[in-house]
């Protein structure tokens, strides 16, 4: 081989000058040439950097360990301890709380947590181990429930646990190569202040969270560690479960106001395993573009805030917002649309598992807010709203960076042709010249078959070709002959036989070895220098992973306000006066839910300050619909949302928002209906506050009336007799509270409201109102669905039941059966016709049969005929 023909591929071409300066550079390039995604980019194919892995790009979190969130719960005398893991994110949260018989805050938190497994120690409780396993409502399958053994909870196990924990995080500095030129390196914790647990008050909390981490420890290989204290390395953050500052639900208001109404579909559940939102409030203001935007909207529907302030920032910026027209919002909205979980993505970088997908999403992500900063910017002015302020201060310099330095640095578009991270062109001289020389070899080796077939001798055989295949190197090639097969003679023409395949022999010789030595593996030399590039670039951008993930968490945040603005607008809603007073005004206020499902609503008004209202009035009158929507305008007041009623409403800060509407029943739960009702009515009764709002519907019907109505008469008479009593909204058919003054109707703090009907006279004869035993025609009673002041109105159940389609036969015996029983009269029964008498002696004959006698059977069949 000529020395003209090697001197392409000299090895002093590889001799340039070290990598450039990654940071200078990236720091030094004008964010005009940042490389701007398409109107509405394209998804990245996934890889990772050296290995295809190609997956569903719209599923940008399918990569997570199947284990991803492990919750450890310890429950012991009414305390609750909770600890949660994410290994995707790194995060731990841990908490203590009171717990009842319920246990509704441990329902609570599996429904907020969402684990892939709890962990119990086995030394529980067999009621608490019982109601852990119940189901988790929406999920489509089980939870799976382990049971370590009891020391893995014990205290002073956990306590030791906790010390190596804090030992590590304080400990755990990131490499000099992680830390930003000019700065020295800082404790990755640092500011985390472990007092901020309380954990010498809160037991339970340090119990769970000592199990969890022997279950992590224990569990080490399957997170990718094979040391207890490497294992410990994998929590980056630990936050407070808290409990307080948040208006407290249970998993009974939330299914009773409909505020959450998972269904698991079928179609859905095959084709992703996720459950349905079904028609409930967040499914109707869910309007988020972002996956980190539903997350948080949802942590605001399961954690409504107790802060005026944080309510009325939240207000003030929907406020803002309204005043631009929706296309403005729509700008701002598509660009939220590529927004991704950063958190995710760059955990996933921190174990060197990030793929092509993830650099896209990040890029993309970071190149969105940066449009989302301008549009920000030249809406704000002089106006001062908390979001914005936030993201302009959140999109600062060092994000500006990180997303120069990606757009410099990784070609995109060919990462997506290769199936694996690709470097820019103008990066690194050394790769860009091997680069070249791969993207040549095909001229090259065509001149290099051309010389070896010339310094054959001229009655050689064979033609040659010479190629190059990565890890093999570079190989001359005969076509497969039978004559090529037969050929002994390839080794004295210093040609090494190699490997064969289907159709071509494959051979070196001293050309191709010295093509190995002096160019080598090209295409494993570039991808290892592309690698190495990129491994420089993921410490990098790790630099600034707190800004990048706070600049996540305002995203979010601007989604949901984004999303409650366009709710404001679709539904009709206004800002309501929120007030530290256990204030309730509501003016005009409408079931938004309801709304949705009929033509025309009733508006209704509630004044309810320290006071108890017992609303009553006919069936289907709309009672409880009324009952849920004081409920859901509270609660959607309290997650900073505008609400559906006049903005004249004034609504106080609320504790608590607690239910009797729907009666839970379940086979997992060893009670009957009724003493679950009861149960719910303690809990009303021993955690309600004066800022609590208490809804109660139709309690005592699940016993007898009597003791139905002397139950709710004294819960009701409890409140009464309170200082400051709750707020309370009962409905009832139970009138005997008033006509036998089991209730103070003369007392302040009890209102006495009823739902309105108007009854149409002109079909009867009579003047004077029906009474209360008096059963209208179903074409004579319209119900108005307006809330008026009165005591006793009757139910009209049978009416109703006519309304609904009942057999006219069965609701003429049901006016006769009524009729008597309000005039003291004996109730005849209903007379036997002759058929049924037939039917009776038919059975008893037929069940006095005895098949092994010839006669007993005739005489059945004689019967029969004679029928």
């Amino acid at each position: 081989m000529s020395s003209k023909t090697l001197s392409l591929f000299s090895s002093d071409l590889y001799s340039s000058d070290e990598d450039e300066d990654l940071i200078n550079t990236s720091n030094n390039h004008n964010s005009s040439l940042l490389s701007q995604p398409s109107e509405k980019p394209e998804q990245e194919p996934s890889s990772h950097l050296t290995q295809s892995n190609v997956q569903d790009p719209e599923q940008e979190d399918n990569n997570v360990l199947e284990t991803s969130v492990v919750l450890s719960l310890c429950y012991q005398k009414g305390r609750l301890g909770v600890a949660s893991f994410d290994s995707n994110t790194g995060e731990l949260w841990c908490g203590e709380t009171n717990e009842n018989s319920l246990f509704e805050a441990t329902e609570y938190v599996k429904y907020e947590v969402k684990p892939n497994l709890i962990l119990v120690p086995s030394r529980t409780e067999n009621s608490f181990i019982k109601n852990v396993k119940k189901p988790i409502e929406g999920a489509k399958e089980q939870v799976e429930v382990r049971l370590l053994k009891a020391s893995d909870f014990a205290h002073d196990n956990s306590t030791k646990k906790l010390q190596l924990l804090e030992q590590v995080m304080m400990n755990d500095l990131p490499d000099r190569a992680e830390t930003a030129i000019g700065e020295e390196p800082q404790r990755k914790n640092s500011i985390f202040d472990f007092s901020s647990l309380h954990l010498e008050e809160n037991h339970q909390t340090v119990r769970a969270l000592g199990g969890l981490l022997s279950f992590l420890q224990s569990n080490r290989l399957s997170y990718g560690e094979i040391d207890d204290v490497e294992v410990l390395k994998n929590i980056k953050t630990i936050t407070n479960f808290k409990f307080d500052g948040f208006v407290q639900l249970d998993m009974n208001t939330l299914k009773a106001l409909s505020i959450f109404s998972l269904e698991v579909h079928p179609s859905t559940a095959i084709l992703s395993g996720r459950p349905k939102e079904g028609l409930s409030l967040f499914g109707i203001m869910n309007k988020t573009k972002s996956s980190v935007g539903k997350d948080l909207l949802r942590q605001w529907f399961l954690k409504p805030v107790m802060d005026v302030n944080i309510i009325q920032k939240r207000h003030d910026a929907i406020d803002f917002f309204n005043k631009f027209t929706m296309d403005v919002l729509d700008e701002i909205r598509e660009n939220l649309k590529y927004v991704k979980n950063t958190k995710r993505i760059l955990a996933r970088m921190r174990e060197a598992k990030a793929t092509v997908n993830d650099w896209s999403n990040l890029y993309k992500t970071l190149y969105c807010c940066k449009n989302i900063s301008e549009i920000l910017f030249e809406m704000a002015e002089n106006s001062k709203v908390d979001v914005i302020e936030e993201f302009l201060s959140s999109c600062n310099q060092p994000v500006v960076k990180v997303l120069q330095a990606i757009s410099k640095i990784v070609d995109f578009k060919e990462s997506r042709t290769q199936n694996r991270l690709v470097i820019m062109s103008g990066v690194n001289s050394e790769l860009d010249n091997r680069r070249q020389t791969y993207e040549s070899l095909d001229t090259f080796l065509d001149l290099v078959a051309q010389q070896e077939s010339g310094s054959l001798p001229q009655d050689f055989p064979f033609s040659f070709k010479a190629v190059y295949y990565p890890q093999l190197g570079f190989l001359l090639v005969v076509d497969k002959t039978p004559e090529a097969n037969n050929f002994e003679n390839f080794e004295d023409h210093g040609l090494r036989f190699h490997f064969a395949s289907d159709r071509s022999l494959y051979f070196k010789n001293a050309t191709m070895d010295e093509l190995d030595s002096e160019v080598g593996d090209i295409h494993h030399l570039i991808i290892e220098q592309e690698t190495s590039i990129a491994v420089k670039l993921e410490k990098y951008v790790l630099q600034f992973q707190d800004q990048i993930n706070k600049l996540n968490d305002v995203c979010a945040k601007l989604d949901c306000i984004l999303s409650l603005t366009v709710c404001s607008t679709d539904f009709n809603l206004s800002r309501p006066r929120m007030v530290q007073e256990p204030i309730l005004k509501i003016i005009e206020g409408r079931n938004i839910l309801q709304e949705l499902t009929v033509d025309t609503i009733i508006p209704n008004d509630t004044n309810l300050s320290e006071c108890i209202q017992i609303v009553t009035g006919p069936n289907n009158s709309g009672k409880s619909c009324y009952l849920k929507q004081v409920g859901l305008i509270v609660f959607m007041a309290h997650i900073g949302s505008f609400t559906p009623a006049s903005q004249d409403s004034v609504i106080g800060i609320t504790d608590r928002i607690m239910t009797r509407i729907q009666s839970q029943d379940s086979i997992s739960v060893n009670q009957s209906t009724f003493a679950i009702d009861l149960l719910q009515m303690k809990g009303m009764i021993d955690y309600s506050t004066p800022r609590s709002l208490l809804l109660i519907d139709e309690f005592g019907k699940g016993t007898l009336a009597l003791d139905g109505i002397a139950l709710l008469s004294s819960i009701l008479k409890s409140f009464q007799s309170r200082k400051q009593p709750p707020r309370v909204i009962a409905t009832t058919h139970y009138v005997e509270m008033l006509q036998y003054n089991l209730i103070d109707y003369k007392n302040k703090n009890i209102q006495f409201m009823t739902m309105d009907v108007h009854i149409d006279k002109s079909n009867n004869n009579e003047d004077q109102m029906l009474d209360e035993f008096e059963v209208p025609n179903a074409e004579d009673l319209v119900f108005l669905y307006k809330l008026k002041p009165g005591k006793i109105i009757p139910s009209y159940g049978i009416t109703v039941a006519s309304l609904a389609g009942l057999p006219d036969h069965i609701i003429h015996r049901a006016k006769i059966v009524a009729d008597n029983i309000s005039k003291g009269k004996q109730i005849k029964p209903i007379r036997e016709n002759s058929k049924g008498k037939l039917f009776k002696e038919l059975y008893e004959k037929f069940m006095a049969l005895d098949v092994n006698q010839e006669q007993s059977i005739s005489e059945l069949f004689t019967f029969v005929k004679s029928i």
